[in-house]
């Protein structure tokens, strides 16, 4: 048999390499002989770079880059191993874990994030693929833009690095130090929510409070996003106001399209094109995936429903361990998919903390269990 291994981590507990690493070997034990190919995942969030290194034969590159509060910040990326794709993720820069304490989105920039660009498109990469997930920041990419070329202009013609705070005050936009610099470069943003950069599900009202910021603030980012916004039209001919996803990462997305000509995609539709999963899978018995709990937003765009649809698009059998499995979402699954069942590996009630601890444990076993049905199917 030749079984594809494509999990999700188990968040906290269990790397998506680490799932396949102990698939790997429960396969060979129990069914010797078997073909596996492993293909850890993710989908866009924190943790992609970890996942794809592998896949992609990829290769760490740390930068010395500005943090969110302009200290300096050692933040790595992946280069793939043709050194002609890199993949970053935007909180290795623009993180909470390198944000001062007290510090909210107000005052935060992307400007690490548009160095870690511009290292890679140095080191050769023509693709640049940007996961939007994790940020602290609510500056709508200007910082990153600024780093690569772009000039903010004040109403005296000054020029400034924009912070969520000062996005009102850009009087004007020059974009033509970036464009010509990355004209040969492709830039791919993974995102997997549709909120606008403005109004009321945009990025100030929905994602700035949970990053510290308090009802004045939200009513300043919003005003500074509308000008943001405004600027990007009049000076770049780029309408991102209401585009979907143009307000994830607070507005890094509209930024990231206006400014650097991005396309947005789905974070794990990226990483399945990534790693040639549709080649992969075509030689596959059966295909092994997972997450940490699979409820209803696994079938929002999450890993496993990416790997499920494309797995079922290719006819093969699909088998999903999870650390939890929320019922009333199993039905939804067989009535999409054909050739596909579900198991939690929690193997008695127990605390979730416990629980935790025996993940490991409690995949191999239940993975063993369900091998050993597999000869008489």
């Amino acid at each position: 048999m030749t079984f594809l291994i494509a999990p999700d981590s188990f968040k906290g507990t269990l790397t998506a390499q680490g799932f396949c690493e102990i698939a790997k070997e429960t396969i060979e034990r129990i069914l010797p002989g078997s073909r596996i190919i492993c293909l850890p995942c993710a989908d866009g969030g924190e943790g992609t770079v970890d996942a794809l290194q592998s896949s992609l034969r990829g290769s760490i590159r740390t930068v010395d880059a500005h943090g969110p509060c302009q200290k300096k910040v050692f933040a790595s990326y992946l280069l793939a191993g043709d050194g002609k794709t890199a993949v970053i993720e935007m909180c290795a820069a623009a993180g909470f874990s390198q944000k001062d304490e007290g510090t909210g989105p107000c005052d935060t920039t992307t400007l690490g994030v548009g160095e870690m660009i511009k290292d890679a498109c140095e080191a050769g990469a023509k693709e640049i693929v940007v996961s939007l997930g994790g940020s602290c920041t609510n500056d709508g990419g200007c910082g990153a833009a600024y780093a690569c070329g772009t000039r903010f202009y004040d109403k005296n013609g000054n020029t400034f690095i924009p912070t969520g705070r000062t996005l009102s005050k850009i009087a004007r936009i020059d974009n033509s130090g970036l464009e010509a610099a990355f004209q040969d470069v492709r830039f791919t943003v993974m995102c997997d929510v549709d909120n606008p950069a403005m109004g009321e599900y945009g990025c100030a009202r929905i994602f700035a409070p949970q990053k510290g910021a308090s009802e004045e603030d939200v009513l300043l980012l919003e005003d500074g996003m509308k000008n943001l916004c405004k600027r990007l039209k009049c000076d770049l001919g780029r309408d991102v106001e209401t585009l979907p996803g143009s307000g994830a990462a607070g507005g890094m997305g509209a930024g990231m399209i206006a400014m650097f000509g991005a396309k947005m995609k789905s974070g794990i539709e990226t990483v399945l094109e990534l790693t040639h999963f549709d080649e992969k899978v075509k030689d596959a018995d059966y295909v092994l995936t997972g997450e940490g709990c699979f409820d209803g937003q696994s079938l929002k765009g999450k890993t496993v429903y990416g790997v499920l649809r494309h797995s079922a698009g290719a006819g093969k059998k699909v088998i999903v361990l999870a650390g939890t499995v929320k019922d009333e979402e199993i039905g939804k699954v067989f009535d999409d998919f054909r050739g596909v069942s579900v198991f939690s590996i929690a193997r008695k009630p127990e605390p979730l903390a416990e629980a935790f601890k025996k993940t490991k444990e409690n995949l191999r076993y239940t993975l063993e269990n369900v091998l050993r049905l597999l000869p008489s199917c």
